[in-house]
């Protein structure tokens, strides 16, 4: 019976082992300004709290503001200005994935990122502010983007941000409400609800899509009191919740922000771990047939 637990115990840890996540943290982020220090860095997020952690610095910095951000199969995607850049998660290494400037001309700078579970579609906003906000589709391998809509009753879409189940909202920088909208048009579709407080300059926000709660979660930095906040924010009532404000800390500000386990999906084992998993597997069955051989002998000598 001994030798079956251990050999029980083993295979956990071996299964543990190959399905162990990319991703360290449940959420990263990329940090605009930390205690004043304005030099762009990568860290990874408590959800809980809000608390964050500096992983490394962005390098080499994009030239821009650094603003939304959606995790894809491991790999953190954001915006900066008019093009859509990569970070490695554990070292702040970027890269250029698609430059988009003259695709989006006419319509501002982007402002998020975020994916349709139900589809997989990746979809970003632009805003420019005080005057319309525009709605794409991006299709990373292509390295191509598709207009879907601009509407001028949302006039600074700070943040898209997408359910568990499809539903679309845009998070209003200069009406501080967010509004439902259709991804298939850009176009609300319905009234914006007040969030209660003055949003101002660069934040992010994203579904809790892996608790599946339908709760927007984010970084808000609040005018009114000219500080960092981390909210969570009922998207059928506008109702906010504060969690965490970063004021006693200096200026902070987090413009870009992702849940990993949004769309993670899980390596493929390595040669090594495929080994590891089989061997376990043989011991297990031999395990088992040498219990069930004793089991016999045992019932024959009674």
């Amino acid at each position: 019976m001994k030798t079956k637990i251990l050999l029980f115990i083993f295979s956990i840890l071996a299964f543990s082992n190959v399905q162990s996540q990319c991703c360290t943290a449940d959420a990263y982020a990329i940090a605009a300004t930390i205690d004043d220090d304005s030099t762009p860095t990568l860290v990874s997020v408590d959800i809980v709290t809000g608390d964050f952690t500096p992983i490394a610095p962005l390098t080499p910095d994009p030239p821009g503001f650094d603003a939304g951000g959606e995790i894809i199969d491991c790999s953190y995607y954001f915006t900066d200005g008019s093009d859509i850049y990569e970070v490695d998660l554990t070292d702040g290494t970027t890269s250029l994935v698609i430059s988009t400037s003259a695709q989006i001309a006419g319509t501002g700078t982007w402002t998020s990122l975020d994916v349709d579970p139900t589809t997989d579609i990746l979809y970003g906003s632009t805003a420019s502010c005080g005057a319309s906000s525009s709605l794409y589709t991006i299709d990373l391998t292509a390295g191509t983007i598709s207009l879907v809509g601009t509407t001028n009753a949302v006039t600074c879409a700070i943040s898209v941000v997408i359910g568990p189940t499809g539903d679309a909202f845009y998070i209003d920088l200069v009406s501080d409400a967010i509004y439902p909208i259709d991804l298939s048009t850009g176009q609300p579709t319905g009234p914006g609800l007040p969030l209660g407080f003055d949003l101002n300059f660069g934040q992010d926000y994203s579904f809790d899509c892996p608790a599946g709660t339908g709760t927007v979660y984010g970084y808000a930095f609040n005018g009114g009191t000219f500080s960092m906040q981390y909210v969570e924010i009922d998207p059928t009532t506008g109702t906010t919740t504060l969690i965490q404000d970063f004021a006693p800390d200096g200026v902070d500000q987090i413009a870009s922000f992702a849940f990993c386990v949004d769309n993670f999906v899980p390596p493929i084992p390595t040669m090594g771990e495929w080994g590891i998993i089989s061997l376990s597997m043989l011991l297990m069955i031999f395990g088992l047939v040498a219990f069930r051989s004793r089991k016999s002998y045992h019932l024959l000598v009674k």
